[in-house]
């Protein structure tokens, strides 16, 4: 049942879309977390540049996660918006995001 059954000092983050694990229950509930990167219009947009935000975001949520002591975060979500500008207003560009929830999960006999 993916990394449910290890334990938070493990380095592995499972991510999960739902907010229930199958045979699994949360036995600590860490909080909402969420992790952003923000694309510049002025750069070139490349396949390749796309899969490794959409990784880089997912890792960065997993390092929140396990600060927290978590195993998995749960209720992912992961939204794409296209028309983002910087805080200033003075670049444009993409900001793709994830949210969810870090949590302990134990396996449920």
């Amino acid at each position: 049942m993916g990394y449910a059954n290890k334990s938070a000092g493990d380095t592995n983050v499972e991510l999960y879309p739902d907010p229930w694990v199958p045979g699994t229950r949360a036995k600590k509930q860490l909080g909402p977390i969420s992790s952003e990167i923000f694309v510049d219009d002025c750069e070139p947009a490349h396949a390749f540049d796309w899969i490794k935000a959409q990784f880089e975001v997912l890792e960065r949520l997993r390092d929140k996660a396990r600060v927290l002591c978590a195993n998995a975060v749960v209720s992912l979500e992961i939204t794409l918006d296209p028309f983002a500008c910087t805080d200033d207003g003075e670049r444009s560009g993409v900001r793709l995001s994830a949210q969810g929830t870090a949590v302990t999960l134990e396996l449920v006999a």
